[in-house]
């Protein structure tokens, strides 16, 4: 079986650049920034609920993040191809 090489990350194109967007590299040294962010687990331990926080860097996760803008660009597509669709009522 091939070893799992995370240390470098190539983007994808096209059609592919959409499959690999639902997988994350976890890492039990060194999570994923972004999910570090927002308070997620250290999977050490089981949680029902995350603390709630609201800071600057959640902020700028979110507008600058390549996985975060390819979903608000998708979701306004979706819109406004419903617009289009459905006349101006959407």
């Amino acid at each position: 079986m091939k070893e799992s090489d995370t240390q470098q990350y190539f983007q994808e194109h096209g059609d592919k650049l959409y499959r690999r967007s639902l997988y994350t590299f976890w890492k039990r040294s060194a999570p994923p920034p972004s999910m570090e962010l927002f308070n997620a687990s250290t999977r050490e331990q089981c949680t029902v609920r995350r603390e709630r926080t609201n800071t600057p860097l959640q902020a700028l996760v979110v507008m600058n993040d390549p996985q975060f803008v390819e979903a608000a660009r998708n979701l306004a597509q979706r819109a406004l191809n419903a617009q289009s669709r459905f006349g101006r009522k959407a």
